[in-house]
């Protein structure tokens, strides 16, 4: 964890002249009002309990997905994911079987930029993920993108519950943060300081530094009873 401390040192005359030419009493003189404690993307997965994986399509490529804890993997709309269809996924954030097998279910409505995927096998692990209502997240909140400890990207909240553009579609009630995802990074999970998820990653604006997700409460209210 990382902690800046900062502490009101006096010190005689004599010594701050000669410290000042040395370059020391920049680094020595500071305010003890204003300590702030960071969480670091490690502190804040090791909070979490979302698994993410990577859902692939047949030598077409790859993208993003995290798991409900109810046997569903959530990941981005694309034109690959027609109803019925099946693809392989491949778990990154744990120890898990190389590989297993999921059914596309369900497109979102609320949520369309969501699908709803079903894992085939049966040995998936079984819990209640933890999530928070984006709306309760405030301007400078920080949040990570998280696919594994080795791979997340911090960053802060810009704006939530604003509807935006992304190319012919719209997110509805998107979660703007600063720019927090590179190329592949769409559908993984977006966490709070806590761990828990708040959002889906779907896209970033370059030209502006922005990333936008779909809120987790859009995706939970198109498929309840995945979570």
């Amino acid at each position: 964890m990382k902690t800046k401390t900062k502490v009101a040192i006096f010190v005689p005359i004599a010594t701050a002249v000669i410290a000042s030419l040395i370059g020391i009493i920049p680094s020595i003189i500071k305010d003890d009002k204003n300590t702030e404690t960071e969480s670091s993307p490690r502190e804040i997965s090791e909070k979490s309990n979302v698994e993410v994986a990577k859902v692939h399509f047949n030598g077409s490529g790859w993208m993003h997905g995290f798991h409900t804890g109810k046997g569903y993997i959530i990941t981005l709309t694309t034109d690959n994911l027609t109803q019925g269809k099946t693809f392989p996924i491949s778990w990154i954030s744990i120890n898990k079987p190389s590989s297993m097998t999921v059914v596309v279910e369900k497109k979102g409505s609320l949520a369309p930029s969501a699908t709803l995927l079903r894992i085939q096998e049966n040995n998936w692990s079984k819990y209640t993920l933890k999530t928070r209502v984006s709306t309760s997240l405030n301007e400078g909140d920080k949040v990570i993108r998280y696919i594994s400890d080795s791979d997340s990207t911090p960053g802060t909240i810009k704006d939530v519950g604003i509807d935006t553009k992304i190319g012919k579609g719209k997110v509805r009630k998107a979660l703007i943060t600063s720019s927090i995802l590179g190329p592949g990074d769409a559908g993984a999970p977006v966490l709070d300081e806590n761990g828990k998820v708040v959002g889906m990653a779907v896209a970033s604006i370059l030209l502006k530094k922005k990333s936008i997700s779909v809120p987790i409460e859009r995706i939970k209210a198109d498929f309840p009873h995945a979570f």
